[in-house]
């Protein structure tokens, strides 16, 4: 599979645009991030996407992190956390698409990349309040599930105690992203290093 691993100031990082929500809007739930999103659904190539909440759960910020081709995309968690810190986000829902999947479920390195910028988040003192992913017909929220987080939440919060991990999840994580790069390029263990992730979303 072909993909590029880029520099959080490469040409690639530097087109990624960030989007203001005005007015702020309000996000009870992952409906409202899907409806605030919905625009990118039918996209036929993977794009990652990182939205940013006030204390008062209202979305002021659209960022896009990453984009990829039809079946992965990389990112880097950098991105996330200095915009997060800059922007005073109180906590952080991750969107990224499966194009060309009718039943969406999470991967293994879709929990693994949760689990990374979960403690990604909490190092900035903010939260990943959720990760969901869309496609052309649905979405599945990680959060209401309860996939990664100790407790299913299907009405969003900012407590920590409601958002805490499963520390299973937490020791695997970077486990299973190493296995992500397993018969890809040379430099691929030293990108892992750098804090260069790739999502890859039909690997089981």
């Amino acid at each position: 599979m072909a993909y590029d691993v880029y520099a959080p100031h490469s040409p690639v990082a530097l087109a990624l645009k960030m989007y203001i929500v005005h007015p702020p809007r309000l996000i009870a739930g992952p409906e409202d991030i899907v409806a605030l999103v919905s625009k990118y659904k039918k996209l036929k190539r993977e794009m990652m996407l990182a939205v940013h909440l006030m204390p008062n759960l209202r979305a002021h910020y659209v960022q896009q992190v990453g984009i990829g081709g039809r079946q992965s995309v990389v990112f880097s968690p950098h991105d996330i956390t200095w915009q997060t810190l800059k922007l005073k986000s109180a906590g952080v829902v991750l969107v990224h698409n499966h194009p060309f999947e009718e039943n969406l479920k999470a991967t293994k390195q879709d929990i693994a990349v949760t689990a990374r910028m979960y403690k990604a988040c909490r190092a900035v003192h903010s939260n990943l309040v959720d990760h969901i992913i869309i496609g052309p017909d649905g979405h599945l929220s990680m959060a209401e599930k309860g996939i990664c987080y100790k407790h299913p939440h299907p009405r969003y919060s900012l407590k920590v105690e409601d958002l805490k991990v499963k520390k299973a999840v937490l020791l695997c994580s970077r486990q299973a992203l190493v296995k992500t790069f397993v018969g890809r390029r040379g430099d691929d263990q030293l990108a892992l290093q750098d804090g260069v992730y790739s999502l890859d979303i039909i690997a089981t």
